[in-house]
């Protein structure tokens, strides 16, 4: 439907425009492929059901009602809104300005929270730490190796606090990282950050990068499984929503399965930093500083043995970027340790057959395809091991 000056006119499901840039249901179907879109959205997950998936590639009407919603999702999370399903819409429509663009919509920073007082503090703290390093200086050093920190200091700390509320990231808890951690604050914000846009490869446009299709010619966006039609990663051996082999899907694709255990340089690069601390230890040990020196030296390395060992596993567990973060663990020690643990992925479970860690929202494992938290046959509970904890019937074969 379009207006006169050949636009198209916003009209609510109600069927009545009231500039709020709804989307009516173009089919009978689509109600209630909008109410799995929604829970899908809620819960953060893609949709699970392959007709929904479908529907979604043939429908534009309800393809840009997902994307609506998932900007007013955004909205709501940066805004601290309702966390019921019921409170979704009214509150995200609450902090939408109705005179604003479409192309406006995603503009999630506007309205998150300003961290201003955060900033303050951090601006107040990098003065008056580049004072106290000023005062243990003398002759031009006193002036220049300050000078030099604290525009290293300003820079990093403005940057990043406004790409963070940019994007709608915690912007409070990175602003008030940066003073006394550069340059690791950076390399680790770098690290944490979402993916803001992806560019279509049909037509280039510039979309946000969590929409899985394209809003001007409906290009797909995110690699999906050619069964399920859900997104996936190339590097999984099979799909994590319907359990089809990605090789199938992906043919000519050499990073299948990358996913899935240890790579040469992960395991060259774990053992090098190893290697790297241990000589590490034995020059601290040995060297020839006072006894204080010494002891302080190798208990600083020694800690960091099992910051960087953790750090290493438990990113390889979450198919996270295992080598950036194993060197921000050796940088920056345990400022690093913190960082890692308020960035680091969705939760994960272990599979019972290849002893792999798949995030605990998959239904197989990527890397051998098995069954994660199955129902059970008898009763109907969901489980997590080779036995039903409910009623005690088996859930996999040969259990």
């Amino acid at each position: 439907m379009t207006d006169e000056s050949g636009g198209r006119t916003k009209i609510p499901a109600g069927g009545h425009s009231d500039g709020r840039g709804l989307h009516p249901p173009a089919r009978p179907e689509c109600t209630a492929v909008r109410h799995e879109i929604m829970m899908a959205v809620f819960h953060e997950t893609e949709a699970v059901v392959e007709s929904v998936t479908l529907h979604i590639s043939e429908c534009p009407s309800c393809r840009e009602w997902e994307a609506d919603l998932k900007r007013m999702h955004s909205l709501c999370g940066c805004a601290g809104g309702s966390a019921g399903p019921g409170g979704l819409t009214e509150a995200a429509l609450a902090a939408i300005d109705p005179a604003r663009g479409e192309g406006e919509l995603g503009g999630a920073a506007a309205t998150g929270p300003p961290g201003r007082g955060a900033l303050a503090v951090s601006l107040v703290a990098i003065v008056l730490a580049n004072a106290a390093f000023a005062s243990l200086l003398e002759g031009p050093a006193r002036a220049l190796y300050p000078a030099v920190s604290l525009l290293a200091m300003l820079v990093a700390t403005l940057w990043v606090q406004v790409d963070s509320r940019r994007r709608g990231a915690r912007s409070a808890f990175w602003t008030a990282l940066q003073p006394l951690t550069v340059p690791v604050g950076v390399v680790a914000y770098l690290l944490c950050r979402e993916r803001e846009t992806a560019r279509c490869p049909a037509c280039g446009t510039v979309s946000p990068a969590r929409n899985r299709f394209c809003a001007v010619c409906g290009k797909r966006l995110q690699d999906a499984c050619c069964r399920c039609g859900k997104s996936v990663r190339r590097e999984y051996r099979i799909c994590p929503w319907c359990g089809a082999p990605l090789s199938d899907c992906f043919p000519s694709e050499s990073a299948a399965g990358s996913s899935c255990g240890w790579s040469g340089a992960q395991i060259a690069f774990v053992l090098a930093a190893n290697a790297a601390l241990v000589a590490a230890l034995l020059v601290a040990i040995l060297g020839a500083g006072g006894p204080g020196r010494t002891a302080a030296a190798a208990l600083y390395v020694l800690g960091l043995v099992p910051i960087f060992n953790w750090t290493v596993l438990d990113s390889r567990r979450r198919a996270m970027h295992t080598i950036g973060w194993g060197v921000l663990a050796l940088l920056a020690g345990y400022v690093g340790f913190v960082v890692y643990l308020a960035c680091r992925g969705e939760l994960v479970s272990e599979c019972p057959v290849c002893g792999g860690f798949p995030p605990s929202s998959f239904n197989f494992c990527p890397c051998c395809g098995s069954l994660m938290n199955p129902a059970c046959p008898r009763c109907g509970a969901a489980g997590s091991g080779s036995y039903c904890a409910s009623c005690g019937a088996a859930l996999r074969a040969g259990g």
